[in-house]
């Protein structure tokens, strides 16, 4: 995980894939989400030096676990909710810089099942996506739903998730609900540096 490196190796690490981005697409990337959302005390800042405006590797009450074993990031205590990190960079610790980690959206356990409930295909089943969005949309309706979810899990094997094209048309139709109850309830869908703005515009 990129926590493991010493802050000024995630930082060039950081910074190279910044410009590999730079040189394919022709513009700065805004916004970061961590592989196996593996951030660090020094993350923020890190990016913040390097121009990001929002971060989105913060999964509330979930505990991950290095290959050597050592369990970390740990996010048991962390707001379901979007906050603007400390002036030090420290995504651990809110405060009143211009850098956004919007969470993704996770419940506690006891909301929606015995378990941490994910807003992400196939670790919640079709159900469990669309009473995640209901949960929300009933009781805090301006929070906003983060799903993640890989772009090759919609090919079989290809991820340890849908194995067969069944499992893919069944991941497909889990999508297919979740954004057409979204729609019909009237979310607005967009991107993480757009609901950057939205937020600093209090909308």
């Amino acid at each position: 995980m990129q926590w493991e490196y010493p802050a000024d190796l995630e930082k060039q690490k950081l910074s190279t894939l910044t410009e590999i981005f730079f040189q394919h697409l022709g513009k700065m990337p805004t916004s970061f989400r961590a592989g196996r959302f593996g951030i660090g005390h020094h993350t923020g800042k890190c990016l913040k030096e390097l121009g990001y405006l929002i971060d989105s590797s913060v999964t509330p009450h979930i505990v991950w676990t290095s290959s050597t074993g050592v369990r970390f990031p740990d996010f048991t205590n962390f707001t379901e909710l979007p906050y603007m990190i400390c002036d030090d960079g420290d995504i651990w610790k809110q405060g009143n810089s211009n850098f956004l980690e919007l969470p993704i959206t996770a419940l506690r356990e006891g909301i929606i099942s015995n378990e941490v409930s994910w807003l992400r295909p196939w670790y919640s089943d079709g159900k469990g996506l669309c009473d995640i969005f209901r949960h929300i949309y009933k009781n805090e309706p301006k929070r906003p739903n983060v799903m993640m979810f890989h772009n090759v899990e919609v090919i079989p094997s290809a991820s340890p998730y849908p194995k067969t094209e069944a499992d893919v048309e069944r991941y497909l139709n889990m999508l297919h609900n979740i954004f057409q109850l979204a729609l019909n309830m009237g979310a607005i869908f967009c991107t993480m540096s757009e609901f950057y703005h939205i937020y600093k515009n209090g909308a």
